[in-house]
């Protein structure tokens, strides 16, 4: 060194070079990969119908300069691998696993802007509009074979998540006035919104209140609902960005004194396409609005030979009928 101490310089030529020699004492033919080391980025993987997730499963260690293939087993679980769900290296194009589960990947070599090296496997869930539990307990482990070690985590659990289309109401409960109209949408979330559903619904009707002479049923557009024999009729729930079909009791004007009338109720059929969300049913009531008649004055006063008059009133009701 010269120089003053802090700075440290040094000086050196050519003929400093050292060689080293490193032999290797592994003993017989040493693999490619030597000091390898395999992992998954995970220990588990959730996805849900219809959509995909991934893990990676990477190298450290050995020769990378060389590509690293890799076996990997995928066994156990409720799922049927192609039917419900399938693995892929582009998240579109199946990967081939043979009848016991194998198959393989090659780990591709490190590049220089790398720090480690490795291969996404993509986890595609097919959706089937089944209404099922979530399935669970398939595994991907990564098989030890010579030329590297396998290291924690080396097993992916999968679970594939239920995504049948939930169905409800808009609200729980309605009251409206004779006269008067008050409505409820039908809506769903989840399953595949690039498709229409249809709903079946039960009316159903419990209290005074009657169809055809209390109130009536109709569509966002004014037609009436044809309720069929039963109570039953549909709702089609229209491709994603469809709006949700409208519905809205009309209460008929009926000058009657009957008070509060109620116990009519519109609910969600189960069906096997889609499962019911919250609220699945609503509750329908209707003011009563009876006529309310009266006199203009409450005194007249006038002189011999004079006159004077009131006039009988009325509120409410159905005014377009005489009374």
């Amino acid at each position: 060194p010269y120089g003053p101490p802090e700075y440290n310089y040094y000086s050196y030529s050519a003929a400093s070079a050292i060689n080293v020699a490193v032999s290797d004492n592994d003993g017989g033919n040493s693999p490619s990969y030597s000091n390898a080391v395999v992992f998954a980025s995970a220990g588990s993987v959730e996805v849900r119908e219809g959509g995909s997730n991934s893990f990676g499963i990477y190298r450290s260690g050995g020769d990378q300069s060389q590509p690293l293939t890799v076996s990997l087993r995928l066994d156990g679980g409720s799922a049927t691998l192609g039917t419900d769900y399938f693995l892929s290296l582009d998240g579109q194009t199946p990967l081939a696993v043979d009848g016991s589960g194998n198959f393989q990947i090659v780990v591709p070599p490190l590049q220089y802007y790398q720090y480690i090296s490795g291969t996404t496997v993509y986890v595609v869930a097919r959706y089937d509009s089944i209404i099922e539990p979530n399935e669970t307990g398939m595994r991907v482990s990564i098989v030890s074979a010579p030329g590297f070690a396998v290291a924690s985590p080396s097993k992916i659990g999968l679970t594939l998540f239920d995504n049948s289309p939930a169905v409800s109401l808009s609200t729980s409960s309605l009251t409206t006035s004779e006269g008067s109209t008050a409505g409820f949408t039908v809506r769903r979330s989840g399953g595949d919104l690039s498709q229409p559903l249809t709903v079946t619904l039960r009316l159903d009707e419990a209290g005074a209140a009657r169809i055809g002479s209390d109130y009536t049923l109709r569509r966002a557009d004014g037609t009436e609902v044809a309720v069929a024999a039963g109570g039953t009729f549909t709702a089609t729930l229209p491709a994603s960005p469809g709006s949700d079909p409208y519905f809205y009791f009309a209460a008929k004007v009926d000058g009657e004194l009957e008070g509060l009338e109620g116990g009519v109720t519109v609910t969600i059929i189960e069906a096997s396409s889609y499962r019911l969300g919250g609220p699945e049913s609503v509750g329908f009531r209707i003011t009563d609005v009876p006529p309310a008649v009266s006199l203009s004055t409450s005194s007249l006063t006038t002189s011999e030979g004079g006159t004077a008059g009131f006039t009988v009133r009325r509120s409410g009701g159905d005014l377009s009928q005489p009374l």
